[in-house]
């Protein structure tokens, strides 16, 4: 379709016409046409009474002079995007976006250079998936077409975030895990140790140690103190046979062991109850906390066997 052109011969036109209309000559005639006919000596024509007139001319200028800017503004705003916002897009050349994605800056900035773009670094962020210095993402995307005067944004990735791993020895177990979790790193494997210098639960060592630098995420291994170890008491094991096995499981008891009934033998000579055998054997060294097997005697049932007869 053409383009529409300005017909410069109708606007001068209008352009007089507004001005004639707009002269101090003719606001005068207007103002003359609504004012009462007077006589050589001045004064006002005595007239029949009638209803008084209503004054129009202004509202009639208002009108004209709204009708005149909305087709003012209508021809030039067809005017323009007809005939001559064509010509200016005609002119403005535009541009296909590239992609910059997973390339270094250096690299995406040459790039945007050539197709006359601008980049601006929106943000860095850690991107263990990303090396250093390279683009993750951007902003538009490629594709979309631009005008050369574009901005594009990128966000650039800064690596994998290196955190140096703190200090836990001396600490409670639950404070290690805090701190642990603060710092982005993750607690792995625990094992437990007697100590004498640690209260129970508290931090002996770990692994990796500390100010070591590792990646967000690295696990680290605790070892743990048990507290001080309890020594057991250490006994020569007495000779316990003979005596009656309720009694000796008291005193046992008493002193930290463990007793147990390994088996019974008939016996019609001896108490029922009575140790016939025991384990560890006499002369053994034992712990507070060992078992005590015994063996102990009872009595069989007596068989009753049938009257004879007469």
């Amino acid at each position: 379709m053409e383009p529409l052109r300005l017909d410069y011969d109708v606007m001068n036109k209008w352009k007089n016409w507004w001005q004639q209309w707009r002269s101090p000559q003719r606001q005068l005639q207007l103002a003359g046409s609504d004012s009462a006919p007077t006589t050589d000596s001045g004064a006002a024509l005595q007239t029949e009474s009638r209803p008084p007139r209503v004054k129009t001319s202004g509202l009639k200028m208002a009108g004209i002079t709204l009708l005149i800017a909305v087709v003012s503004f209508s021809v030039g705003f067809f005017s323009f995007e007809w005939g001559i916002k064509p010509h200016i897009s005609e002119q403005i050349p535009s541009y296909t976006i590239p992609e910059v994605r997973y390339k270094s800056l250096k690299q995406a900035e040459k790039i945007a250079q050539h197709e006359n773009l601008h980049i601006i670094v929106r943000q860095r962020v850690y991107d263990p998936q990303t090396p250093e210095g390279y683009v993750i993402a951007q902003d538009p995307l490629p594709g979309l077409s631009t005008a050369t005067d574009r901005t594009l944004y990128v966000v650039v990735s800064k690596g994998t975030e290196i955190i140096t791993i703190p200090d836990l020895s001396g600490m409670s177990l639950r404070q290690a895990r805090i701190l642990l979790t603060r710092n982005n790193l993750t607690i792995g494997k625990i094992s437990y140790i007697y100590t004498t210098d640690r209260a129970k639960n508290f931090v002996v060592t770990q692994s990796p140690l500390s100010n070591t630098q590792v990646s967000r995420g690295a696990v680290v291994d605790l070892l743990v103190s048990l507290g001080k170890r309890k020594v057991p008491r250490g006994f020569v094991m007495p000779d316990l046979r003979g005596q009656k096995y309720d009694n000796m499981q008291f005193w046992l008891d008493r002193l930290g062991f463990h007793t147990k009934k390994e088996g019974e033998v008939p016996d019609n000579f001896l108490l029922p109850g009575t140790i016939l055998e025991q384990d560890p054997i006499p002369g053994s060294y034992v712990e507070e906390g060992q078992t005590i097997s015994f063996t102990v005697s009872y009595i069989p049932a007596i068989q009753l066997g049938e009257p004879h007869g007469n």
